[in-house]
């Protein structure tokens, strides 16, 4: 998601997995926060990022 109050905290509430897109103007508001530095699963500048990251998440978690 792109916003940390409405996208991440709530799935990471859920036990989800997330990531924070910095995309638009919340995930650019919000990208130097606390919350956007420790919550995601994943802090990525694109969605282009994230297939990789995800790849090395799921090998390191065997």
């Amino acid at each position: 998601g792109d916003r940390v109050d409405n996208d991440i905290r709530p799935a990471h509430q859920a036990g989800l997995h997330t990531a924070l897109v910095r995309r638009g103007p919340w995930a650019t508001i919000q990208w130097r926060t606390e919350e956007a530095e420790k919550l995601p699963t994943f802090r990525v500048e694109s969605l282009l990022e994230l297939s990789g990251l995800i790849s090395q998440f799921n090998g390191s978690a065997r």
